[in-house]
């Protein structure tokens, strides 16, 4: 009914601070009045909030202190004309999409009688970025970049991506002393090496993360080099088994080029501790093998000889190309 403040509920409650009503009125409460003795003392009134299971028909009443008195529900009509909808009930009726909720939340959503709670347990989440052909934008440590972006994998609590992040198809891995394995490289994939302070990359022909960094060897002789013989390096030094390059770290030789001024028959050999690790095989004057998969480790010699067996070569110089490993 429409008119002045009438009591459509009344409860009494003794010497406590939480009072749970149950009014059983079908609708949200928008009034309540509390009465100590003859006195109407709102100002006691902590807070006011609906019943998670049944909002609509109970509430739950906080005082500021313990107290003894009424709890009555008022016909708020008189204000209102009609109760009125709370702001956003549609979308809270039942659920949330993912689409429609951003940002961060703490607390409950209270809809069709059911409590939904939005709960963050997990140290790491899934990141899904956009995989169409428009440009898009993301920014990272505050430099932003234009371009076709797909964040896969995990993040941790820190923001770091855990697995891998996808930019125009290469993935990039988290930095690590280790060459990550998951999820499964492919050629041109990246990280970086904390125990080589080196960028790496998948080379997905020779199977291994091999370093972005190269380094180049040279090798040589003014005059012939013999079947058998080390060719020499620098200060007209020659090389062999324990003389050369000492490896800094575990690495691949990639590929060996030369110049020679003989075409003979010969075969280019690298070594490491006088055991051959790469060869490329000669008869002209000038050539190159960029599909070498020599390995080596730290610490080993590396030197070029003339293969034993191979005819003479004349004024050879020539240079052989190094990617590091962990």
């Amino acid at each position: 009914m429409a008119g002045g403040f009438v009591a459509l509920y009344t409860q009494d409650f003794t010497t406590t601070s939480s009072i749970t009503v149950t009014h059983n009125l079908d609708r949200v409460v928008c009034a309540v009045r509390v009465l100590i003795g003859f006195e109407v003392r709102n100002d006691l009134v902590e807070s006011i909030i609906p019943s998670a299971a049944d909002p609509r028909n109970v509430i739950i009443v906080t005082l500021k202190a313990s107290n003894s008195g009424v709890m009555q529900i008022i016909d708020s009509d008189y204000i209102w004309g009609s109760l009125p909808t709370p702001e956003g009930a549609a979308a809270l009726e039942n659920n949330i999409s993912g689409s429609t909720f951003s940002g961060s939340f703490t607390g409950s959503f209270i809809g069709d009688g059911t409590a939904l709670s939005i709960t963050e347990t997990d140290t790491l989440d899934d990141v899904t970025g956009r995989g169409n052909t428009t440009t898009n934008s993301i920014t990272v440590n505050g430099i932003t970049s234009n371009s076709n972006i797909i964040l896969t994998g995990a993040l941790d609590a820190t923001g770091d991506i855990d697995n891998a992040g996808t930019y125009n198809g290469i993935q990039h891995y988290t930095s690590s002393a280790t060459d990550p394995t998951a999820p499964a490289p492919s050629d041109g994939d990246r990280y970086y090496n904390t125990a080589l302070d080196m960028e790496m990359r998948y080379d997905n022909t020779r199977t291994k993360w091999l370093s972005v960094e190269s380094s180049v060897m040279e090798f040589g002789r003014n005059g012939n080099t013999g079947g058998g013989s080390y060719y020499r390096g620098p200060g007209n030094r020659a090389y062999s088994s324990a003389s050369g390059r000492t490896a800094e770290f575990n690495g691949t030789i990639v590929s060996v080029s030369y110049t020679r001024t003989d075409t003979d028959s010969a075969t280019f050999e690298v070594t490491a501790n006088g055991t051959g690790i790469a060869t490329l095989a000669s008869s002209a004057a000038t050539g190159k093998d960029i599909t070498l998969n020599g390995n080596f480790t730290a610490d080993q010699i590396l030197a070029v000889k003339n293969q034993t067996g191979s005819n003479t070569t004349r004024n050879v110089l020539g240079w052989i190309r190094i990617k590091w490993r962990v």
